[in-house]
């Protein structure tokens, strides 16, 4: 973008030019993939935590209760937004770790007890300690979640950042420092979730799990046959009732899809309502 493309959006809108990296909310914001040292600040603000704490006066339950109200809290907002790096998540759990054991952060402890195990529930053993990975895949998954499901402005932006015409999520590179983390979680999601059929406006008749665990366009690719890539469900909704071309049946067919199995949209009630997003319960 040119300087003067830049200066005309700036009067436009009433914002200042800024120039990376920067921050917004206290958060860091900068192009290309999350380093050690974006999110580090993290760990040098648990460490001034802990330095005003008396660790070696208090009981090993006590010092468990302030891990998991305080420590464990403090990454949270950084991590509902970025991929943390593996070195990163290790040294926050190693000064969780000596604190627990020790009370001193910088302390080590002949092992007691594997961290993996401790960071299970009580009745399994554990101390109910979460493991920062499973937290931070986790925050990232309700991201995904709200950009897929919510009709919010900046949920819209998102999606025609990171998603193609057809409803996919891109597979390129992007230099964003959140897609990553995008990346990530969805990888760990895609095939348990699917959408409930509503009006069908906004799922893709072929690349939206809506009748099947799996894509039917993936489905369909393998037996060489083609399909409009923007075909909608509510393409084949008719009153409330299914209404299924037969050259669409046709397709459903050869990937041994019975069309007259799948449930009506919401089961024939309040058809006009907004197609709602859900998790697809799968078996093991």
């Amino acid at each position: 973008m040119s300087a003067s493309q830049k200066h005309h959006i700036s009067n436009l809108f009433g914002m200042s030019e800024c120039s990376f990296p920067d921050s917004y909310l206290g958060v860091p914001i900068f192009p290309g993939s999350v380093k050690k040292c974006h999110v580090w600040h993290v760990v040098d603000r648990m460490q001034e935590t802990l330095a005003s704490w008396k660790g070696k006066l208090l009981s090993l339950q006590a010092r468990l209760c302030l891990i998991k109200s305080v420590l464990c809290s403090i990454p949270i907002y950084n991590m509902a937004i970025y991929k943390w790096p593996k070195a990163v998540i290790w040294a926050y759990e190693r000064i969780m770790r000596n604190f627990l054991w020790t009370g001193d952060p910088a302390s080590k402890k002949l092992i007691t007890k594997a961290w993996h195990k401790l960071c299970c529930p009580k009745d399994e053993g554990g101390l109910g300690l979460t493991r920062l990975k499973n937290i931070n895949i986790v925050l990232l998954l309700k991201l995904v979640w709200r950009i897929t499901s919510h009709k919010d402005h900046w949920a819209s932006f998102l999606k025609a950042k990171f998603q193609s015409r057809t409803g996919n999520w891109i597979s390129y590179y992007k230099q964003s420092s959140i897609w990553g983390g995008l990346k990530w979680a969805i990888q760990g999601m895609e095939k348990k979730f699917g959408w409930i059929v509503g009006d069908g406006k906004d799922i893709s008749l072929w690349h939206d799990a809506w009748c099947s665990t799996e894509l039917i366009a993936d489905l369909i690719s393998n037996n060489g046959s083609s399909f409009d890539h923007l075909a909608r469900v509510s393409d084949i909704i008719a009153n409330g009732q299914w209404s299924i071309p037969s050259t669409i049946a046709d397709n459903f067919r050869l990937v041994n899809i019975n069309t007259s199995t799948i449930p009506p949209p919401m089961l024939g009630e309040n058809i006009s309502v907004e197609t709602k997003f859900d998790w697809l319960l799968l078996s093991r």
